[in-house]
Parts: structure tokens; C-alpha cells; sequence
């Protein structure tokens, strides 16, 4: 498993994106074509060739954008478990930072109604202000 900051910023790959794209353009090129070769047929037997290949267009889209899907959901589920994992094992936060009571050296960040210790993950790298007081303390620095 890697870590959060070696993931990419989006869960699915650019080469992923293109062969959607590109499949989708050619499922719709696929349905034009046989819709265009089954309206100049008037017997329904000699349109089923063409509806089976426009079936077929679109399942084969529908199995390759499933499976990126799939892909990314999956990517996205190893982050989430990265990231919960870092948190809850609290090794970002030294043993010798004494236990502070809410609004006594706590900030929050803008947009933040919990109160968090200045080295709380949750808070890194965000401009923050002094908690008020009373308010509730975070669930993982506490």
C-alpha cells in the first residue's frame, strides 16, 4: 500500500481517461453506423446484425468504463485506509505534549468548528486562529 502523499491527485489515470474517451467516441460512432445500416433494411431479420453489433458497442463501453471505475474506487478505498490508519495510530503526536483542556492553546482553521492541537494532522499546513472557547475538541488529537 502506498502512502497518501504518493498517490496521484485524482484516483483514475490519464491513459484511463483517454481509452474511456476514445471507447465512448467509437460506441457512438458504432450505434450511428448500425442504426444508419438497419434503417435501410426493411426485413427485421436482416436488421439483427445490426442491432447486435450496437449492442455490442455499448456493452464494451459500459465493461470498460465499469472497470475504471472499478479501478478508482479501489484506489480511492487504499488512500482512505492510508490516511485513517495515520491518524489513529496517533505516531504524529509526541508522548510529552501534555493533555490541554479545550481553548487553552487549541486552534481551529477556517471553516473548522472543532478545536485541534497546533501538531494535529487534521490542521498541518492550514492557517489557523485560537480556538474559541467552548468549542468541541477534536475526535482524534483530543
Amino acid at each position: 500500500m502506498t502512502s497518501p502523499s504518493a498517490a496521484p491527485a485524482v484516483p483514475w489515470l490519464p491513459r484511463e481517461t483517454w481509452w474511456v474517451g476514445v471507447v465512448g467516441v467509437l460506441a457512438i460512432a458504432a450505434l450511428v453506423l448500425c442504426w444508419w445500416q438497419a434503417s435501410g433494411e426493411g426485413d427485421p431479420g436482416e436488421q439483427l446484425p445490426w442491432l447486435n453489433l450496437g449492442t455490442a458497442a455499448v456493452l464494451g463501453y459500459w465493461i470498460l468504463a465499469g472497470r475504471t471505475l472499478s479501478r478508482a474506487r479501489r484506489r480511492v478505498a487504499e488512500r482512505r485506509s492510508a490516511q485513517f490508519a495515520a491518524l489513529g495510530s496517533r505516531s504524529w503526536l509526541s508522548s510529552d505534549v501534555p493533555s490541554a483542556p479545550v481553548g487553552d492553546g487549541l486552534v481551529v482553521a477556517a471553516g473548522m468548528t472543532r478545536a485541534h492541537r497546533p501538531e494535529c494532522p487534521l490542521v498541518s499546513g492550514k492557517p489557523t486562529s485560537p480556538a474559541p472557547a467552548g468549542a468541541p475538541a477534536c475526535g482524534i488529537c483530543g
